[in-house]
């Protein structure tokens, strides 16, 4: 996602928050940004339950009645954070539409001049 914000803005991320919080007003970028920061600790929430799932489950671990109560919580938070996720990808997903839709209206389309011929006397 990180390259999709930097391609519509035409900027590296990090000059993008220095932009951002320079200007000290809401505004798109300011959301778009702030959105993607969602994202990342969605994504590492999702890894990080994942991997504590794989923990619990491992085929070499005895599960006791203790553990399924653990197990059952992580399978839920791994969910609200694909949830999340999925979320999150979808409101920047959009919002990036929208800014390069706009861009695209606000640059008005000049046609190319059309050749003209000149005329010896």
């Amino acid at each position: 996602m990180q390259h999709q914000i930097e391609a519509a803005y035409q900027l590296p991320l990090a000059e993008l928050h220095e932009r951002s919080t320079a200007s000290g007003t809401p505004s798109l970028l300011g959301a778009a940004l702030s959105i993607h920061e969602q994202l990342r600790f969605a994504d590492h929430s999702v890894s990080f339950q994942l991997e504590s799932l794989r923990k619990f489950v491992d085929p070499e671990r005895d599960i006791g009645d203790f553990d399924v109560s653990h197990i059952q919580g992580c399978v839920q938070r791994l969910a609200q954070a694909h949830s999340a996720r999925t979320a999150h990808a979808a409101a920047i997903t959009a919002l990036l539409a929208a800014r390069t839709a706009s861009t695209s209206a606000a640059t008005p389309h000049v046609p190319a001049a059309s050749p003209t011929t000149t005329r010896s006397r």
